[in-house]
């Protein structure tokens, strides 16, 4: 989804000058089409809307699933910090769950009333009740255009949590892939040799640090996580 961009809506009183100053009946039947053509269209927009985080509800709840179903298996084959990397990769799944629902909840909207679909005053000329329509169109175009757009920017930010979740579960793949391959090479011939070169020639003490499997996942676990999550909050807060 693209961000969203709006320009600042006219009052009801400037739409009325508007409509008032208006005397072609060509121009009234013109902005009487497209409003009703805006009308459809806005509504359109709610369920495209809705469609896209009723998708990403199911998609954060799938992750936070598969990671609670599967815990007892990635956990054993990683260390400490795969544990907090599946803790972020279902933290960040459970807030675009959230943030989805809450775009999918009711909202208020202002609609045509039956007083102003049969408006008295309007009976006597069809160009009187035409302006009279484009006001009311104007409304319900208003009221439906608010809610829009708070369903957007919600579910804008549940794609850029669901995002962030699906990096923190591609990291956690690849970070148990990159210690069970450090384990097998810890338990080869050439990393006997490497020890033998740190030890007796380089008189270096700390290599048993360097090559521990809780040093390099951490300093590796770190940077990355909190790269996720600044670039998800960033791009959230741009929202406002």
């Amino acid at each position: 989804m693209s961000d969203i961009r709006t320009l600042a809506d006219l009052s009801e009183e400037q739409v009325r000058e508007r409509i008032q100053a208006c005397e072609d009946a060509a121009v009234i039947d013109e902005l009487y089409t497209f409003g009703q053509g805006l009308a459809q269209e806005t509504v359109d927009s709610i369920r495209s809307v809705e469609s896209k985080a009723t998708s990403f509800a199911a998609y954060g709840a799938a992750i936070v699933t598969l990671l609670v179903s599967s815990s007892a298996t990635w956990s054993n084959l990683g260390n400490k910090c795969t544990l907090w990397i599946g803790f972020c990769a279902g933290i960040t799944g459970l807030l675009c769950t959230y943030l989805s629902i809450s775009a999918l909840s009711l909202k208020e909207y202002e609609c045509i009333s039956q007083d102003e679909w049969l408006k008295e005053e309007c009976f006597s000329r069809v160009e009187k009740l035409k302006r009279y329509r484009i006001l009311t169109l104007w409304g319900m175009i208003t009221s439906h255009g608010n809610v829009q757009r708070g369903k957007a920017t919600k579910t804008l930010r549940a794609e850029i949590w669901l995002t962030a979740s699906v990096s923190c579960l591609v990291y956690l793949l690849l970070q148990i892939t990159v210690i069970r391959a450090f384990d097998g090479f810890k338990s080869s011939v050439w990393i006997s040799l490497w020890k033998s070169v740190i030890h007796y020639t380089l008189w270096i003490p700390g290599w048993q640090y360097l090559l521990s499997r809780s040093s390099i996942s951490s300093l590796i676990t770190l940077l990355p996580l909190g790269l996720i999550g600044l670039l998800a909050l960033r791009r959230s807060r741009r929202l406002n």
